[in-house]
């Protein structure tokens, strides 16, 4: 403007679609293939207003808005969905049904102050941010039928008894409460009455009875991966056909104040402090998903940040120096990782 002022506004748009076939067998064989797609769409807009530069006090101020949809399943379109296909006896078929909804909103400020004949500075701003989240996941999944009673002749009775099993590791584990007997018309047995068998979807070890017989087919897909409380409230209970969703609301006034001072034309010491935040909301891993909603939980993510360096020019300009010393703590870190539960993950 004539004054001085300028006026920034900035529009940005993604939207992507993608589909991945591997198998994670690690085999010669394709016994594991998985299916991946994912459906992207952001728009974000921000309008800024900043002072002409140069004098005693500079500012500037902006709002900001961001909305994105993010889709990891159930699309419509069978070439955008997730699901995994298995040639082992424990899950011949899974698919995940995975959204997520955000949207931001904030108001940012910053203001200096020139003085020292504008050899010294402070710089004092903040920025309130606004989150609205939606994270849903719901699991599907089938399991195989068998023809022979896993406990053997005249053993357990079917369906309430410990059963041992030999995983791939040799490691010997107990099975308990976890096979059906198609006799009581469970869901999981579909059309298959007396004399079929098949479990419960998380069994992860089949009885050794199985492990040297051919299913005679699959069952139907259903809604069967989250079988722990949804309240998280530490009582776990087959509740099955419930999906994992959080509805997350958030917000953040995160301040800076950063300290110049340019004793020469060619050197500026400078001093920081900070504050950071990332928005929580729910875990929408596709390979292996929370059976416990507290795990579906993800935490917001703060930081805090101290620094102080020197930049500046040498011999003349032909060299440039940009030094710095820094601490960010940081707290409730958001990270990604393939840490099995077994092993103490989660």
């Amino acid at each position: 403007l004539d004054n001085g002022i300028n006026l920034d506004a900035s529009t940005g748009y993604i939207d992507y679609k993608r589909s991945t076939n591997y198998d994670n067998s690690s085999s010669p064989i394709m016994t594991n293939i998985q299916h991946r797609g994912e459906v992207f769409n952001m728009f974000s807009q921000e309008f800024r207003v900043l002072s002409e530069r140069g004098g005693t006090f500079e500012w500037e101020a902006g709002l900001f808005y961001q909305q994105e949809d993010l889709d990891l399943g159930n699309t419509g379109d069978r070439k955008y969905q997730t699901i995994t296909i298995r040639g082992n006896l424990r899950t011949p078929v899974r698919h995940s049904d995975n959204w997520q909804d955000t949207e931001w909103m904030s108001a940012f400020a910053a203001f200096t102050f020139n003085f020292m004949d504008e050899k010294a500075s402070i710089d004092v701003g903040a920025r309130y941010k606004k989150i609205d989240k939606q994270s849903y996941v719901q699991g599907y999944g089938s399991t195989f039928i068998f023809d022979i009673d896993p406990d053997g002749p005249g053993d357990l009775v079917p369906g309430n008894g410990a059963i041992s099993s030999t995983d791939i590791t040799g490691t010997t584990r107990t099975v308990t409460s976890s096979i059906i007997n198609c006799a009581t018309r469970n869901i999981a047995c579909g059309s298959y009455g007396a004399g079929f068998w098949t479990h419960t979807w998380n069994l992860r070890d089949t009885p050794n009875a199985w492990n040297t017989r051919s299913p005679v087919d699959a069952g139907p897909l259903m809604v069967v991966l989250r079988t722990d409380n949804p309240n998280g409230d530490g009582i776990t209970a087959p509740l099955l056909g419930l999906p994992f969703y959080r509805d997350y609301n958030d917000n953040s006034l995160d301040p800076q104040i950063t300290l110049r001072y340019r004793p020469t034309d060619d050197t500026s010491l400078y001093a920081k402090w900070s504050r950071a935040f990332k928005g929580g909301g729910g875990d929408l891993a596709t390979g292996t998903m929370p059976r416990d909603y507290r795990e579906f939980n993800i935490q917001p993510e703060t930081a805090e940040n101290f620094e102080i360096g020197a930049k500046g020019k040498l011999l003349d300009g032909a060299a440039n120096y940009n030094v710095s010393l820094f601490q960010i703590t940081i707290d409730d870190l958001q990270i990604a990782t393939s840490i099995p539960q077994n092993l103490g993950g989660g």
